[in-house]
């Protein structure tokens, strides 16, 4: 077996481990659980729960069970459907260190998490159907793709601070916060 195609079938056993240590936080002690599928896509790219408050829940794709809870410590997979109740808040980090946190009252899917090749670039897209998520994305690496997808927008960043937002009318409004630099002046300067 060549250096790569071990490299990809470890990768793929890491990212199987991972489904299954979040599956087991998300079942019911003692509940039967189904086994994992192995992952068509490159490894390497979920996006990992480094805090959840409230009832936040996430339906996997194709998930026929429906939505389970979202638990800190997991990993959630291209395709996840995240619901945030008016309580909740999620913050993700993703493979290339970037950012995410999906606020109060707001339905995101994560529509592509994907690394190209073993140590590849990473390619995210994100979904918002309903409320506000936001990104502090980090400094742009080549090859690499960040889009906050909405209706009627769509934000694509190379390294910054942003937030994405749909009013109830279904109105799309994307902003960027500034960072001073060390001589203290914003990045709108």
């Amino acid at each position: 077996m060549s250096a790569l195609r071990r490299r990809r079938a470890e990768g793929a056993g890491l990212l199987m481990a991972c489904a299954i240590a979040a599956s087991a936080f998300a079942q019911p002690h003692g509940a039967a659980r189904k086994p994992a599928k192995a992952a068509s896509r490159p490894p390497g790219a979920a996006a990992h729960v480094e805090f959840v408050q409230g009832g936040t829940v996430s339906t996997p794709r194709g998930a026929p069970s429906g939505a389970v809870p979202v638990a800190s410590g997991g990993a959630l997979a291209e395709g996840a459907r995240i619901q945030v109740p008016d309580d909740g808040y999620l913050r993700l980090r993703l493979a290339d260190g970037s950012v995410v946190r999906v606020l109060a009252e707001s339905d995101v899917e994560l529509k592509r998490l994907r690394r190209r090749g073993v140590a590849g670039p990473v390619e995210t897209v994100i979904d918002v159907k309903r409320g506000k998520v936001e990104s502090e994305v980090a400094p742009k690496q080549k090859g690499r793709i960040f889009e906050i997808h909405a209706p009627g927008a769509v934000a694509s960043v190379r390294g910054t601070r942003f937030d994405v937002s749909i009013a109830q009318h279904r109105a799309s409004r994307v902003s960027r916060k500034s960072k001073p630099d060390a001589a203290g002046r914003s990045d709108h300067e």
